[in-house]
């Protein structure tokens, strides 16, 4: 699935480039005149991931930074993380098709949205994940404070080639690699702000169909299953008797101790401070 549009983005990286854009990039070129006061969705931003998208057939106006630009080319365009954007027809009886990657700490989410004069917006039902081998080597690039983009191009190429090589046609289940994507994200960045929102974006499913098929494979709701994580990483942390309790909340991103200590002995049945007493080791006599 998608084969033919990563065969497509590939030829035209290597021929055309790619532009990138950031959340402090103008529109390319002169913004169109006029606006529309209802894009397809309101403009989103995404803090955690980096998009590339492809129009793989008509054109349309493409929402940056709160600007228009017409987008009538194949030549792949960057969204890197904070650039809002948005999409809407240019025409109502001229449609278009928009091809998407997202690039995740754990692989690259595909999906398509498009308009048809005859059925409006839609956002293709099928989506696929794939896992090349170095795709958490362009993650680490993409999330750089100052982006290499000659190396993102580089890396995003090699993900591509490596993935068609490997003849992964079949679309496996999409539901089960997102719920195991968002299992990893939390098990490893726990410590810094998370949210459904962000989550969502990453998968390109709505927080509640997330959260939904989330608790359905593993019992529990996104947010119980992070505060789990956390906490017994403090669990961890408060057993080595080097840090406080505030120390380990913050550590674990909790920066609000009370909230912390109340969740903890919810968890662990006795207070934060009784953990670290009990478990920490102890001075020789």
């Amino acid at each position: 699935m998608f084969r033919d549009e990563l065969k497509q983005l590939l030829q035209n990286l290597s021929s055309a480039g790619a532009d990138f854009f950031t959340a402090e990039s103008p529109a390319p070129g002169d913004p169109l005149p006029g606006c529309w006061d209802t894009p397809f969705y309101p403009p989103e931003s995404h803090p955690a991931c980096c998009e590339i998208i492809m129009l793989t057939a008509g054109e349309l106006a493409l929402h940056l930074n709160g600007s228009w630009y017409r987008l009538a080319h194949a030549r792949p365009q960057f969204l890197l993380a904070g650039t809002r954007h948005s999409e809407h027809y240019l025409h109502p009886q001229s449609g278009y098709d928009l091809f998407w990657l997202t690039i995740t700490p754990h692989g690259l989410n595909l999906h398509r949205t498009m308009y048809l004069v005859n059925d409006g917006y839609r956002q293709s039902p099928k989506r696929f994940h794939i896992f090349p081998p170095r795709s958490r080597t362009l993650w680490e690039c993409i999330r750089s404070p100052r982006v290499d983009t000659t190396r993102c191009h580089y890396l995003l190429m090699q993900c591509l080639d490596d993935s068609l090589k490997e003849e992964q046609d079949s679309p496996g289940n999409y539901h089960a690699d997102v719920v195991e994507q968002v299992r990893k994200y939390l098990e490893e960045y726990y410590c810094q702000p998370i949210s459904l929102r962000e989550l969502g974006e990453m998968t390109h499913y709505s927080p509640g169909h997330l959260n939904c098929i989330f608790q359905k494979a593993l019992g529990l709701p996104i947010y119980r299953y992070l505060s789990r994580v956390r906490l017994a990483h403090a669990a961890r942390l408060l057993a080595s008797g080097t840090v406080t309790v505030r120390e380990a909340a913050a550590a674990v991103g909790i920066p609000d101790q009370l909230y912390f200590s109340r969740c903890f002995r919810q968890h662990q049945g006795i207070t934060p401070s009784a953990w670290r007493r009990t478990n920490s080791p102890q001075p020789a006599p």
